[in-house]
């Protein structure tokens, strides 16, 4: 018998196809713009429902303590609130609590209202492809029933964790915790979870993507134009400005492109994205951090260190070191670090010492390319605290616009 999570689902026939009837939107308001406050007032668009949100960096959310709790943004723009709100309008699972203390608790199939709840559950979940996998983890492309009288099975994702032990169990349930407070446009949303302590395993239930942006590099033969690059670092900058604005921030730890997932959008060329995998996620205020978390390409000097037990001190700089990272693989059409021979052990030492990837060089980029140099060189600074900000490297991803459009 499993543990169980319920979530609310209200109304029920909305929830009934998650992925394949979801209203495709534009991501205009993810567009670069003139001004900064043109920026900071589209991507703090956000919408009547928990479905996904973009909040104000200069007015972050306290929703660690309320996780729920909705936010109005004043810089709401007219036109593209009603082009965004035929996504945003439409009701999703809204999250039970989720603290430590009840992460395994059992509740009722039906809320005091009487209303009908989704219930997580090994018993109504079919596992089918395996979508992607980690070294205690698989993911799979899922069905679930919702136990009502003419409902469809629901296409989703679940991830399986392997909890065999008192600390994987730990890092699981931190994981929960983490995943279920977030509620942004552009980070994955995790429906739920159920315990299968027989089999010492959880199951998370996300909402299911179309692939991963590493997938969308290394498969697309031709180098992205500027403006598509641009398109998608405002993205990942967005999600991490999200989790870094946070009343306690959150590091992703392992910013890469294969934890971006996304959804592929109508008549537009750049899909949605969303920063998932928060499986090495730590709080900002935890003391002491773990070495040696996440994957070495994309790690930060200050995260690596020679004997793992070693705690180190980082913070959310961290996240933009790997951030520089991606903005490498969307340039470069290959993982950082990965030329001629190599090992992971050799990256490690390197990176270490402060060497950076080679191929960034000014006669290694294109005329147009070369806007983004002082971008990269400002994410990828030894010292982190000479690292921009998330918010500042959105303001940057404007000047690199207008550099762009000067050269024309």
């Amino acid at each position: 018998m499993s543990n169980q999570n319920s979530l609310n689902a209200s109304p029920i026939r909305k929830v009934l196809s998650l992925r394949n009837s979801t209203p495709q939107i534009s991501i205009n308001s993810l567009r670069i713009h003139e001004t900064s406050h043109e920026i900071e007032k589209i991507l703090s668009l956000n919408s009547h429902s928990p479905t996904s949100q973009l909040f104000d960096a200069s007015n972050p959310p306290s929703h660690l303590s309320s996780p729920r709790s909705s936010h109005r943004s004043s810089h709401l723009s007219s036109p593209l609130s009603s082009h965004m709100s035929s996504r945003m309008s439409s009701p999703r699972l809204s999250m039970l609590s989720t603290s430590p203390s009840n992460l395994s608790r059992s509740t009722s199939s039906r809320s005091s209202t009487g209303t009908p709840r989704v219930t997580y559950s090994s018993d109504n979940t079919t596992l089918h492809t395996v979508l992607g996998h980690g070294a205690t983890s698989r993911v799979y492309r899922a069905t679930i029933s919702l136990n009502i009288s003419g409902a469809p099975r629901v296409s989703l994702a679940v991830k399986v964790c392997q909890a065999a032990d008192t600390l994987s169990k730990k890092l699981v349930e931190r994981e929960i915790h983490i995943a279920t407070s977030l509620n942004h446009a552009n980070v994955l949303h995790l429906d739920g979870y159920c315990h299968l302590p027989s089999k010492l395993e959880y199951y998370l239930y996300m909402e299911l993507c179309d692939g991963t942006l590493y997938e969308t590099i290394i498969n697309t033969k031709t180098p992205f134009s500027c403006q598509i690059i641009k398109e998608y670092a405002v993205q990942i900058a967005n999600s991490l400005k999200y989790i870094h604005t946070l009343s306690d921030p959150i590091i992703h730890c392992d910013v890469k492109s294969q934890n971006f997932f996304f959804q592929n959008l109508a008549d537009y060329p750049v899909p949605l994205l969303k920063l998932g995998d928060f499986g090495e996620s730590i709080y900002m205020s935890q003391c002491p951090k773990p070495a040696n978390v996440g994957t070495t390409e994309f790690s930060a000097p200050e995260k690596l260190s020679n004997q793992s037990s070693t705690p180190l001190e980082y913070d959310t700089k961290s996240d933009i070191w790997s951030f520089g990272m991606v903005l490498y693989e969307l340039l470069r059409k290959h993982p950082p670090y990965r030329t001629g021979s190599y090992n992971e052990r050799n990256i490690h030492d390197r990176i270490m010492k402060g060497n950076k990837p080679h191929g960034m060089g000014p006669h290694e980029l294109s005329h147009d390319q070369l806007s983004f140099l002082p971008l990269w060189d400002a994410c990828t600074k030894i010292n982190s605290s000479e690292r921009p900000t998330a918010i500042e490297i959105i303001n940057m991803l404007r000047d690199v616009s207008s550099i762009s459009a000067n050269k024309k």
